[in-house]
């Protein structure tokens, strides 16, 4: 039996309105119900996936950042947090200010820029709902000393393509990087992914990978699917992220999640898959 669902947000548990449906609602309050860790695993820091969370109206602890941070939404229960080592942090601003991009860092819940423009600007407004205020870096000093979760290089997808091929020679094992979409890199510390965050949360759980659902449809969802006995992908990821799956869902406009829950969570014994 299914003790953990993992399921990422936008893409996934997200419509393309950003909202979740009641029915699904209905569906994850049924299964927490009855003994469920339903858990949001995003590239979003907790303050972005608060909404969500209190909308479902239920207690359970979030990864957040790909895997750099899972804590309870008030941080007073904090698994883990985990930030750049200093040294590669100064490395990795001044190499993305000398190739000229536009970025952004969380700190836990405050949200930092090296220019303000418009695709700086553009993401802070995706933050509204969160009253997130984004603060330009006037002192770099000051901001090598804060606890940095990730950082993501915003820009036009072609553009992204582009940069990706001289961040693989140039940042090497520095960090672990990827695209969660097409107009974002993100960069986040050596050692940390959403599959290694699942497989911690996991065992501060006590709960065997056979008994855990991932439900994504990214690249930085892949990770997930190392760490769980069912891999999910959406109908609407790509033909890789399916091809790497052991179960297609439908689509984040058409209650796909709720569908996985229903069916091997809530439905009969002979559905559930062991």
């Amino acid at each position: 039996m299914y003790k953990l669902i993992a399921v990422d947000l936008d893409g996934t548990l997200l419509d393309d309105n950003k909202e979740i449906s009641k029915e699904t609602i209905a569906s994850i309050k049924e299964a927490v119900n009855d003994g469920l860790y339903f858990v949001f695993s995003s590239g979003r820091p907790i303050i972005t996936q608060m909404r969500f969370y209190n909308k479902i109206g239920i207690n359970m602890p979030m990864i957040a950042c790909n895997g750099a941070v899972i804590a309870y939404p008030d941080y007073n229960n904090i698994i883990i947090n985990e930030h750049f080592n200093k040294d590669v942090l100064i490395d990795l601003v001044n190499y993305l200010n000398n190739k000229n991009k536009s970025f952004i860092a969380w700190s836990n819940n405050d949200l930092y820029c090296n220019k303000v423009n418009k695709y700086t600007t553009s993401y802070q407004d995706a933050c509204k709902h969160a009253n997130v205020e984004i603060k330009e870096i006037k002192d770099y000093n000051k901001f090598y000393n804060l606890l940095i979760n990730k950082m993501i290089v915003i820009d036009e997808s072609d553009n992204i393509q582009m940069f990706l091929k001289d961040v693989k020679e140039d940042i090497r094992n520095k960090c672990n990087y990827f695209t969660s979409q097409s107009y974002f890199l993100e960069f986040v510390p050596s050692g940390i992914d959403k599959g290694i965050a699942i497989e911690k949360l996991a065992k501060y759980l006590d709960i065997k990978k056979e008994e855990i659902i991932a439900i994504g449809d990214g690249f930085n969802d892949l990770s997930m699917f190392e760490h769980a006995g069912l891999k999910v992908a959406m109908e609407n990821a790509s033909e890789y992220v399916k091809s790497q799956s052991n179960y297609i869902t439908s689509n984040n406009n058409n209650n796909g999640v709720k569908k996985v829950i229903d069916k091997f969570v809530l439905g009969d014994n002979n559905e559930k898959r062991k």
